[in-house]
């Protein structure tokens, strides 16, 4: 099942690519995260000459935010125990 952020952001790409580079939908409140905003320009950006390239994407802000994917493991764990016990209730 596809999570509300990423039905959002699923529409933003099916979006450019049909018609262009997207606006945002004021109820995503993009202004709250300008790095989030900036990163999105840059990769949704139409035309090729001006957008950016992957590399330079990963070195944007908004990714530096990122934590290591590790740091999941504890939380991956947290909510598998709890999925078990509420099976076993």
């Amino acid at each position: 099942m596809v999570g509300e952020g990423e039905n959002s952001l699923c529409q933003i790409t099916l979006s450019s690519v049909i018609t262009g580079k997207p606006t945002v939908r004021e109820e995503m409140r993009l202004d709250a995260c300008p790095d989030l905003r900036s990163f999105l320009d840059h990769c949704l950006e139409v035309d090729s000459d001006k957008r950016s390239s992957a590399s330079h994407a990963l070195e944007l802000p908004f990714l530096q935010l990122a934590e290591d994917l590790s740091s999941l493991k504890l939380n991956i764990e947290a909510v598998k125990s709890k999925h078990e016990q509420e099976e076993k209730s």
